[in-house]
């Protein structure tokens, strides 16, 4: 059996190759786990040695031309370091090894999932991370709306907008889950997770049964190999090509874990950050209100 060393020198440089050779290792996997003779043994090597290249760490300029024999003494398990945070991680849960296989999916199943996902659920369910990650949330300070460059106004100006459409919506009876507004920061709210969830997506929505909005956010912990040589393929040694082979026999040797969370927010939070709705947008919201009550 060629080692996965040579292997990865094999397939390096042609997409098409590492397709063909991740499908195969995904069936072996699919085998191994219904107890097939010989896959299982296979998809246990295959697991070890996965394991061994993604916790040298998180970065795909990690090591592949050389694979260490044993775990280093700080190996990557996608969680950072519980320092100066709130959370304790000394029992945090081992991603990677979540991933491959190796260890239970401890993480509880999450309460809600995306209202506007359209890909098919990722293979371990959704996941609850809020036992090591916190949102927090304020009211604005003096200055806070002082804008000390045009594009800090700018920024907000445009969240401003999107944010205000979708409470006009709210207001309306017409919001629906596609309108939920999508940014890597909002106003007043702060949100830190211990978990490495790279290029999460967070979300500022409304839930018609609780009439209220909330913050969400939704990441899927995987190596897929598209986005992964997109992102990340600058950073590899060698660049696109090899980030590709690597997500891509990462990708065929483990699950992927879906990760949502969902924080209802205070009431007063939209008025505090972007002011009061017109009067007419809450009047015709209180007519739509009344038209429901009536006819429930």
């Amino acid at each position: 059996m060629a080692d996965w060393d040579t292997l990865f020198n094999m397939l390096y440089g042609s997409r098409g190759t590492t397709d063909i050779a991740a499908s195969a290792l995904k069936a072996v996997n699919v085998l191994g786990e219904a107890g097939v003779p010989g896959a299982k043994g296979l998809m246990d090597y295959v697991d070890e040695k996965a394991y061994l290249m993604g916790s040298q760490g998180s970065s795909p300029s990690r090591d592949t031309a050389y694979i260490p024999e044993e775990v280093g003494e700080d190996p990557y398990s996608g969680i950072y370091s519980d320092e100066g945070e709130t959370w304790n991680l000394n029992e945090g849960p081992n991603l990677l090894k979540i991933f491959l296989g190796m260890e239970e999916n401890v993480l509880p199943e999450s309460e809600y999932r995306p209202t506007s996902w359209t890909k098919g659920d990722p293979e371990q369910g959704w996941r609850s991370i809020k036992d090591y990650s916190e949102l927090r949330v304020r009211k604005p300070d003096r200055g806070d709306l002082d804008f000390t460059s045009e594009w800090e106004h700018q920024q907000y100006t445009d969240k401003l907008q999107k944010v205000n459409l979708m409470r006009e919506a709210v207001a309306s009876g017409e919001y629906t889950p596609e309108m939920a507004v999508k940014s890597e920061s909002f106003p007043g709210l702060n949100y830190n997770t211990a978990v490495n969830v790279g290029h999460m997506t967070k979300s500022v929505g409304y839930d018609p049964e609780k009439e209220q909005y909330y913050l969400s956010m939704s990441d899927v912990w995987d190596f897929e190999p598209e986005q992964y040589a997109e992102i990340w393929g600058g950073v590899a040694k060698e660049g696109t090509e090899k980030a590709y082979t690597q997500a891509a026999l990462m990708q065929a040797s483990g699950k992927s874990i879906g990760l949502y969370d969902r924080y209802y927010l205070p009431e007063s939070y939209m008025t505090d950050w972007f002011g009061e709705l017109d009067i007419e947008d809450q009047i015709i919201g209180d007519m739509k209100k009344t038209e429901k009550g009536i006819l429930e």
